[in-house]
């Protein structure tokens, strides 16, 4: 039976016939129209993805989900595993994404902490999420000014015809009109 099922997707995607996440990554990109049913069920698996986005492993999210959702345990992993391969795997993310994520979570850490006055847990929160993007360390590149200097070209000429020519070119006419109150 299981041999069945593996030769009946295999040839499903070579006839071109997607698989069941199909329907809600037209939805997300395309903006497809989904059932209420559909809707649910995009809901939990954005909810696994937001809880695996959160620094939960997949287990924990596993377990939060089965509590929230009340479904069973494969289920739940179900929901994990689409939820993966219609977002992607967050433990897979490059380290940026991976900072980013920890500093969003020292911030929120922050915050809450702010929150119930404990201001010496804010202050180590802000300080991992200042460690995390490296913010104590000094700089080594230091302003060059020359940097920022505008070369130019200098010509000296001794002869008085090169000048009017040079004044000539430079000067240019337009009309105007006075603005009223000034003096």
């Amino acid at each position: 039976m299981v041999l069945f099922r593996i030769k009946a997707f295999f040839m499903a995607k070579k006839l071109g016939r997607g698989d069941k996440l199909d329907r809600y990554r037209d939805h997300l990109l395309q903006d497809k129209t989904l059932n209420d049913d559909q809707l649910e069920m995009l809901a939990k698996y954005r909810r696994a993805n937001a809880l695996m986005c959160m620094g939960y492993s997949r287990m924990q999210s596993m377990t939060i989900l089965t509590k929230e959702n009340e479904v069973s345990v494969p289920q739940a992993y179900a929901i994990v595993r689409d939820s993966i391969q219609l977002f992607g795997d967050v433990n897979k993310v490059d380290k940026d994404g991976m900072r980013y994520i920890m500093y969003e979570n020292f911030m929120m850490a922050a915050s809450l902490a702010r929150k119930k006055e404990d201001y010496n847990a804010m202050i180590r929160a802000l300080e991992d999420a200042a460690r995390i993007y490296d913010l104590y360390s000094v700089d080594d590149m230091q302003i060059d000014p020359t940097m920022f200097m505008r070369p130019s070209e200098i010509i000296f000429s001794t002869d008085a015809q090169v000048l009017i020519d040079q004044q000539k070119n430079e000067i240019e006419d337009i009309d105007y009109e006075e603005a009223e109150g000034s003096e």
